[in-house]
């Protein structure tokens, strides 16, 4: 990996080549959509609030609020319910009073355990929700890939023709979005069918053998500095993207409805996105512990590790 201030033309070989590193956000797919446009974070709240009913008041969801509001009223939430299992040891402590002294007077109040048990009813019932929810609004049958090939083939060949200066200068391009979407991987790969079939996207996902779902494998995208494969990393998950048993990933088609049997890897619009500084070798990336969400994001920031260790 070059430094920071490495030029994006090099001289080794025959002739030049650039790298370009396309980063969007959801303006980008917002227009894609096949019969009305993809959901920005105020329509996604909207269909949230309608979809939880009273539960959408309890977290502070009102319709059409704005992307801060809704990343801090949903984050408030995760928070919420990734601390519930730290709770089940002491959750006793909810449900007495008057216990600090010589324990004579300690009394029980509350049902502490039932009080637990009602809180992870519905925390995952909620979550639930956001997950399917989230399918409906994302999922390739809401994308119009016609929209997508012609918006983003128009973005790569204005990228390719401003930095090519010979026929045979190679670009190598790579997508980095929070897009949960796959409007770019259709997009790409109606241009390998229409244009040119040198053309691929890469995911970081690989199948070890016929009939097993393709496994997260970061490390396969450090054979993509080649002209033609286009990566794709997914910064918060994607559609179609679950938890397997041993913590690693697994990608299915993202025109399937939500299995409800599995947990999806994404990463939810939450206003506390960050990961302290952590060393993760590509080559080692396999089942880790902690909050899945966070996982996805680590996965994530190291394949763009591996992508641009040639850089």
């Amino acid at each position: 990996m070059p430094e920071p201030d490495a030029p994006i033309f090099s001289d080794e070989g025959t002739g030049m080549h650039s790298r370009v590193m396309i980063l969007t956000g959801a303006g980008a797919s917002t227009a894609l959509g096949r019969d009305k446009p993809l959901a920005m974070m105020s329509e996604w709240a909207t269909s949230l609030v309608e979809e939880l009913g009273y539960a959408a008041e309890l977290l502070g969801l009102t319709p059409s609020m704005d992307g801060d509001r809704f990343e801090a009223a949903l984050g408030r939430f995760l928070r919420f319910a990734e601390a519930l299992p730290t709770v089940e040891p002491l959750h006793k402590l909810g449900g007495m009073q008057s216990l600090i002294g010589d324990g004579t007077q300690v009394q029980t109040v509350l049902d502490s355990r039932a009080w637990l048990n009602f809180a992870t009813q519905n925390v995952n019932a909620i979550r639930r929700v956001v997950w399917q929810n989230l399918y409906e609004q994302f999922t390739m049958d809401r994308v119009d890939e016609e929209k997508a090939y012609r918006s983003y083939k128009r973005l790569h060949d204005l990228i390719r023709n401003s930095l090519r200066r010979d026929d045979q200068d190679p670009i190598f391009l790579v997508h980095a979005t929070t897009n949960f979407d796959r409007a770019i991987e259709a997009a790409i790969d109606l241009e390998s069918e229409r244009v040119n079939a040198n053309i691929v996207s890469k995911d970081g996902f690989i199948s070890t053998f016929a009939g097993r779902r393709p496994q997260w494998a970061p490390n396969t995208l450090e054979s993509a500095d080649h002209d033609g494969i286009i990566p794709v990393l997914h910064l918060h998950g994607a559609v179609g993207w679950y938890f397997t048993e041993d913590g690693t990933i697994q990608s299915r088609p993202s025109d399937e409805k939500i299995d409800d049997r599995l947990t999806p890897a994404l990463l939810l619009p939450d206003d506390t996105k960050s990961v302290p500084g952590f060393p993760l070798p590509c080559r080692r990336c396999g089942p880790h512990s902690g909050d899945n969400s966070r996982i996805v994001l680590m996965c994530l920031c190291s394949a763009i590790a591996c992508t641009m260790r040639t850089w």
